[in-house]
């Protein structure tokens, strides 16, 4: 795949040990990036309209979660 995200599993962890919020997610939503920090800032619209085509792409294609966009936007979201 020509645009997979580059995930680093010892990094991410040593950014979620220190501060989990401070994961870097580039790739991700606007609205999720603006959203951190504050659990009751989306609704379960707004999330439903990022997770809706990430959901539909990886049933399309297992590998597309790998997309920087959509992983981003996961793991955004997990924060």
């Amino acid at each position: 795949m020509e645009n997979e995200s580059t995930f680093n599993l010892r990094e991410s962890l040593k950014f979620y040990l220190d501060a989990p919020t401070r994961v870097p997610c580039p790739e991700a939503d606007s609205e999720i990036a603006s959203a951190e920090g504050s659990d009751d800032s989306l609704t379960a619209g707004q999330v439903n309209a990022i997770l809706d085509p990430i959901v539909e792409a990886i049933t399309d294609n297992p590998e597309s979660i790998a997309e920087p966009e959509n992983f981003d936007n996961l793991q955004s979201l997990l924060k």
